[in-house]
C-alpha cells in the first residue's frame, strides 16, 4: 500500500510539472504577437489627408481592438472593506496606494493579467495601479488614466478607418447596449486642422463622455467585478484621472508614436511617469496621510459604502495625528499646504 502510495505522489508530482510546462509554453506562445503593428508600413499626415479626400482605406489605419475589460482598481480611500452585492466580505480589504516608481510597465488592454507582446523585457505585465496624490493634480487613479488612454487610441483607430465613409463603432455596454454612429468627417475641417488632428480630437471628446457614462452606470449597480463599484462612483479624483489618460493618449496619437502595441505600451509608460513628474507627486506615505485626512469627510474607512462628498464639512477622524494639514472644502482637490511648521505635513 505503500508502494502504491510512493507511486500516486510521483505521479501527481509529474502531472503537475507537465501541466506548469504546458503552461509556460502557451504563455509563451500567446506573448508573441502584438494586437497591431503598422511599424513595416507607416504613412505620413500628407498621405493620410490625400487617402482621406480620394476616400481611405481602412487597411491604411491600424485596426486597435477595443480593450476588453477594465483594470480592477480603485476605490476611493485606503483598507476599505469591499461587499458582494449588499452582503460585506469579511476579513477584506483594499490597499491602493501606489508611488511613481512601483507604476511598471503600461500594457494594452490589461485586465488583472496581461501578457507582454514580443519585443517587451517580460512574458507577464508588472504594470500597476492605485491611487498617488499629487500636488497640483490632488488624488490620482492610475487605474482610470490606463483605462482611458486605452480606449482613446481605440476610439481614434475606429474613427480614422471610417472617416471617409462613416460608420458604426462598437463600445462596451457597462449596464447598456451602446454604439458610436459616426458619419463621414467634415472635409473642412480636415483640409484646415488634418485628419489626425480631427480623429483625435473627437477621439479624446467620446472617451470623455463614455467615462461619464461608466461613473453613472455604477452609480446604479452595474459592475466589472464581483465587487460592489458603486462606492466608486464619481469619486473625487474621477473624472480628472479620465482626461489625464485621454490627453498621454492624444499626445501619443499626435506624435505618432502608436505604430504598434510595443511603441504604444512604451509611449505611455514614458509619458505617463512625465505627466506625474510635473504633477509634483508624493510618497505612499504621504498619500495614506492625505486618505486618513479626508476620512469621515469624503470617504468613510468604517464602511464600504462609501458616500459622495458630504454636503455639510464634517470633522476628519482622529487619526493621532495632529500635524496633517487641513483639508479643502469638499469639491476642492483635496488637502491644502500647511503654512505652519508641523511635523506630518504634505511635502508640496
Amino acid at each position: 500500500m505503500i508502494a502504491n502510495l510512493g507511486h500516486l505522489v510521483r505521479k501527481g508530482c509529474l502531472i503537475r510539472r507537465l501541466w506548469w510546462s504546458m503552461l509556460s509554453l502557451a504563455l509563451l506562445s500567446a506573448g508573441c504577437s502584438e494586437k497591431w503593428d503598422m511599424t513595416k508600413q507607416p504613412v505620413r499626415d500628407e498621405e493620410l489627408d490625400t487617402a482621406f479626400f480620394s476616400g481611405l482605406d481602412s487597411k491604411e489605419v491600424a485596426d486597435v481592438p477595443e480593450p476588453a475589460s477594465l483594470r480592477p482598481c480603485c476605490i476611493f480611500g485606503t483598507e476599505v472593506g469591499a461587499q458582494v452585492r449588499s452582503v460585506p466580505v469579511p476579513f477584506y480589504e483594499i490597499y491602493n496606494i501606489v508611488d511613481l516608481d512601483g507604476l511598471g510597465t503600461h500594457q494594452y488592454n490589461k485586465g488583472a493579467v496581461a501578457l507582454v507582446p514580443r519585443g517587451g523585457e517580460r512574458v507577464v505585465s508588472d504594470e500597476e495601479s492605485g491611487i498617488l496624490y499629487t500636488c497640483r493634480g490632488g488624488f490620482i487613479d492610475i487605474s482610470h488614466v490606463r483605462d482611458n488612454a486605452d480606449r482613446t487610441l481605440y476610439l481614434a483607430s475606429q474613427i480614422a478607418r471610417r472617416s471617409a465613409t462613416g460608420g458604426i463603432i462598437p463600445i462596451a455596454g457597462e449596464g447598456a447596449t451602446r454604439r458610436i454612429v459616426l458619419k463621414a468627417l467634415d472635409a473642412r475641417l480636415v483640409r484646415e486642422y488634418g485628419l489626425r488632428e480631427v480623429v483625435t480630437s473627437l477621439a479624446e471628446w467620446l472617451d470623455f463622455q463614455a467615462s461619464i457614462w461608466h461613473e453613472i452606470a455604477t452609480w446604479y449597480g452595474w459592475a466589472s467585478t464581483r465587487f460592489s463599484e458603486r462606492p466608486s462612483a464619481f469619486s473625487p479624483e474621477d473624472m480628472y484621472s479620465n482626461v489625464v489618460g485621454l490627453k498621454i493618449a492624444g499626445v501619443i496619437i499626435r506624435r505618432q508614436q502608436a505604430t504598434s502595441e510595443l511603441e504604444y505600451n512604451q509611449a505611455v509608460t514614458a509619458l505617463l511617469r512625465d505627466a506625474l513628474t510635473k504633477l509634483g507627486p508624493l510618497p505612499r506615505a504621504a498619500t495614506r496621510r492625505a486618505f486618513e485626512y479626508t476620512d469621515g469627510i469624503w470617504w468613510d474607512s468604517t464602511s464600504s459604502r462609501r458616500p459622495l462628498v458630504a454636503a455639510t464639512p464634517r470633522a476628519p477622524r482622529a487619526r493621532g495625528d495632529a500635524g496633517i494639514p487641513r483639508a479643502g472644502t469638499p469639491g476642492s482637490r483635496g488637502p491644502e499646504r500647511r503654512t505652519s511648521g508641523g511635523g506630518h505635513s504634505l511635502p508640496c
